[in-house]
């Protein structure tokens, strides 16, 4: 009889935790608070281009600098330092620069951007709620921006996103966040939205016409693949977007496409963009090699190519290249801020692979029992059961019952994803990059806001609260 009332007791005590365990956790009463709210404007503003803003921009980066200043303590990292050092490298040349105005416009718009928005993005999207709901916010844009491509020859509503080119790079830069996302909703009908989400960005992307932005696609969409444990259920879906794709795309496109590898072999530089490029980065380097530390300034490879350029270029091409951009990011960074900024730059990008790579391998992997692809809710395999089935899977194991691992407030499976995501982004950013001149444009710093964001989110807290055993 003592038994059974110390099993009774037990398999009480045993319930009464995982009740507490499997109970929901208290919402976020501040998920959508100001500063949210501001933010996902601020992502309608920069993405969807209303026409009449009325001063909105203004007031929101205003209000998101208020924001941050207000904060008791304040969040830094190795990636802000270099943005500030990377202003300072901007500002050096600004005096010597053949336009003076370009340069205080990078000046200003990076420095906006940076203190403005991605500084604050820390302070404010500081819980897993809070990330959630702005890539679900980053969803909703890129949608409303895929679909505008597919409706208006591939271009974009204005500002950076108003080139077919710079339209394939930002949506490039977020399919693989949106894509992961899918996998981490917590019902099926947000599972269809996030997938509905990627088929629109991926047809964007097609919209656009844009080589580059192909290349970057395949790179997005590869990596996806290479998380996939169920490749041939991944095969399969991209086998149905194909087939709805090729009705959908004009013949121009395949056209495009496949002058990918012609336009390489094409020694004609006025016969194709492939070769044009080509000279473009040729005289990139000859700026390079002329102001090899600070450049020629930002945003005056247009203004300086005309000065580099070989008699051979001039004979080959038969004009001069005055007012062309460089088609690069690597090629343009290099020429206009020199190694100097370069240098910056690949120092923001390698802290960031740094933190995101450490945040994949910290604690525990990702396990067999938390692929995501096949069935969703082994993302938390106990939490699906009921308490009673818990309770009876403890007892008849005789072991303890965790919770699933835990890093800061976040679970690792989850966690794990949204760091695939975020590097999936970068890589599509530096893909695209390749062929595209976008160093300044939102994306890439959008993505640097998250990774630091998503690192203080996990930052480490004691992982597990074992059940106790009977």
């Amino acid at each position: 009889m003592e038994q059974q009332r110390d099993m009774s007791e037990t398999a009480g005590v045993s319930k009464k935790v995982v009740q507490k365990w499997m109970a929901p956790q208290a919402p976020d009463a501040v998920t959508f608070s100001f500063p949210m709210v501001m933010y996902l404007v601020y992502l309608g503003m920069e993405y969807m281009r209303p026409p009449n803003p009325m001063g909105i921009p203004l007031v929101i980066s205003i209000a998101l600098v208020f924001v941050w200043l207000s904060q008791p303590k304040k969040i830094w990292a190795p990636q802000f330092y270099c943005f500030f050092a990377l202003e300072a490298v901007i500002a050096v040349m600004g005096p010597f620069a053949e336009n003076n105005y370009n340069v205080f416009m990078w000046f200003r718009n990076l420095g906006v951007l940076l203190i403005c928005i991605v500084i604050p993005l820390v302070h404010v999207v500081n819980t897993e709620r809070r990330f959630s709901v702005f890539i679900g916010g980053i969803t909703v844009v890129m949608v409303y921006l895929g679909l505008y491509a597919i409706t208006h020859g591939g271009r974009g509503p204005g500002g950076h996103v108003g080139d077919e080119n710079d339209t394939s790079l930002a949506l490039n830069s977020f399919i693989p966040l949106v894509f992961l996302s899918m996998f981490l909703a917590k019902t099926v009908l947000q599972r269809i939205l996030y997938g509905f989400a990627v088929g629109i960005m991926v047809l964007g992307v097609a919209a656009t016409m844009s080589r580059g932005g192909f290349i970057g696609l395949v790179a997005a969409l590869g990596y996806c693949f290479f998380l996939t444990p169920s490749k041939a259920k991944t095969l399969a879906l991209g086998f149905v977007m194909v087939l709805i794709l090729i009705p959908l795309a004009p013949e121009k496109y395949w056209d495009e496409i496949a002058s990918i590898g012609t336009e390489a072999g094409n020694e004609d530089p006025r016969k194709g963009t492939g070769a044009l490029r080509r000279e473009y980065w040729q005289t990139a380097r000859e700026m390079f090699k002329a102001n090899p530390i600070f450049g020629v300034g930002a945003g005056n490879f247009q203004w300086e190519v005309g000065n580099y350029q070989t008699p051979d270029q001039f004979e080959r091409l038969g004009r001069s290249l005055d007012g062309q951009e460089c088609h690069s990011v690597y090629f343009a960074t290099l020429a206009e801020i020199g190694g100097a900024g370069f240098g910056l730059f690949l120092a923001i990008l390698w802290y960031n692979v740094r933190d995101l790579g450490g945040m994949i391998t910290a604690k525990q992997p990702l396990t067999s029992d938390h692929k995501w692809i096949g069935s969703f809710d082994r993302l938390a395999p106990v939490k699906a059961l009921s308490v009673d089935s818990a309770v009876r899977l403890h007892q008849s194991q005789s072991v303890p019952v965790e919770e699933p691992a835990r890093i800061g407030s976040i679970e690792q499976s989850r966690l794990t994803l949204y760091a695939h995501g975020l590097r999936g982004g970068i890589l599509g950013f530096l893909v695209s990059g390749i062929f595209l001149s976008a160093f300044g444009y939102p994306p890439f710093w959008l993505l640097t806001g998250l990774v630091v964001a998503l690192k203080v989110i996990s930052a480490p807290q004691p992982a597990t609260r074992p059940v106790e055993s009977t």
